[in-house]
């Protein structure tokens, strides 16, 4: 029995909380962003990973805040770590653009790998154009060629004329060996890039 009145407690004072999230979330997606930085500032601070991503985003792009890349990078760090997708991202990207943080490709693919694992498009095309040049990872045409195409898949702008880059730079076999790859992830999948 206490053990659901607990429960019940805890729901009750989570409510203000998630009513608070909605509501800056809200406030920030239609530009409010006074509004978005006061409901989410303190939810942030709680270590509310969704409130710290939108806090890092209004500090990177300097929304009702002064532009700060390394204060973003603060609040991406929480809320990448608890495993949210578009602040791995965001962290890959002032990684690679050295933006509140010395620049470090390596560091930028890392990051990006791990947005990549959960299927994002803009990570796949920017940690293919990282192995495309080699930039703090091994040059590798192969696996640049496969993470466009999983971009291009996504409808991914860039990501169609990045694939045809690393298409020329491998040979025929190497991609008749990527389109096997790819059409296994993806039985059935219509020839979207002609694989």
């Amino acid at each position: 029995m206490l053990g659901l009145l607990g429960a019940i407690l805890w729901l009750a004072s989570a409510a203000p909380a998630f009513e608070n999230l909605e509501s800056g979330v809200t406030a920030f997606r239609s530009g409010d962003y006074a509004t978005a930085i006061e409901e989410l500032a303190p939810l942030a601070e709680a270590d509310d990973a969704e409130a710290q991503y939108y806090v890092g985003a209004m500090y990177e792009s300097g929304l009702r805040t002064d532009q700060d890349f390394a204060e973003a990078m603060r609040w991406y760090v929480g809320t990448a770590e608890h495993g949210l997708v578009m602040a791995q991202y965001h962290l890959g990207l002032l990684y690679e653009m050295g933006e509140g943080v010395e620049k470090d490709h390596a560091e930028a693919a890392e990051w990006y790998e791990q947005a990549v694992t959960r299927g994002h498009a803009p990570a796949q095309n920017d940690l293919g154009v990282l192995y495309l040049k080699g930039l703090g990872v091994e040059q590798d045409p192969m696996r640049a060629y496969l993470l466009f195409a999983r971009a291009a898949d996504q409808q991914f702008p860039d990501a169609r004329g990045n694939f045809r880059k690393a298409s020329r730079r491998l040979s025929h076999k190497e991609r008749a060996e990527a389109g096997a790859i790819l059409r296994r992830e993806r039985p059935g999948q219509r020839k979207l890039l002609g694989w």
